[in-house]
């Protein structure tokens, strides 16, 4: 993991620590995992099939209502030419912080609202190449199941946005963005248990 996610993830679970009430504190620890599909803009003849994904989530209640959450998400991508079937490897990384409203509901089924922003890192498996580094904006949806105090169960459906930089034609980064500015949206499908604290 780089420096850079580090010190993100770092200032996000401070950020938590610092915004949540002593004494009205519930948060939660998740592990996930789901399907990642990612949009392979204008990559030409090119294609990228849905991988894995895997992360977790520290998320902390801050009001009724509403929680505050430092994400990570690890995806093993493969990029096929469909000419020559040559593959690159490569792996996906995307970080955030997001911000969660619940929908009130007496029921143990809990509707959630979810927006986040961070930073998405694409690292080829080829030598000599550079990793890309971009802006992230997610937002989405989830189900919540509280099973009991301490255990509840997840499902939730994300888009993530990344806004491409422009990328020097001389350049050894190896990105999935088409040579101009632009944004793609790479939809998350995922489920995890929550542990309860």
């Amino acid at each position: 993991m780089s420096m850079r996610i580090s010190a993100i993830l770092s200032v996000a679970v401070l950020s938590l620590m610092l915004v949540a009430n002593a004494h009205a504190q519930r948060g939660y620890v998740e592990g996930f995992g789901g399907v990642l599909f990612v949009d392979d803009g204008e990559l030409a003849d090119a294609t990228i099939d849905p991988s894995g994904l895997f992360g977790a989530v520290l998320g902390l209640a801050v009001a009724p209502g509403w929680e505050v959450a430092a994400a990570y998400g690890y995806s093993p991508v493969t990029a096929t030419e469909d000419e020559t079937s040559t593959e690159i490897d490569a792996n996906v990384h995307v970080y955030f912080g997001a911000v969660n409203y619940i929908f009130p509901s007496e029921r143990a089924i809990h509707v959630l609202l979810t927006a986040g922003l961070g930073g998405m890192t694409i690292d080829p498996d080829l030598e000599g190449a550079e990793s890309s580094n971009d802006f992230l904006v997610n937002f989405g949806g989830a189900l919540r199941y509280t099973a009991s105090d301490r255990v509840a169960i997840q499902g939730t459906v994300r888009d993530h946005v990344q806004f491409c930089k422009a990328t020097d034609e001389d350049s050894d980064t190896i990105s999935i963005c088409p040579d101009d500015d632009a944004a793609l949206n790479h939809i998350e499908i995922s489920g995890g248990l929550l542990l309860l604290f």
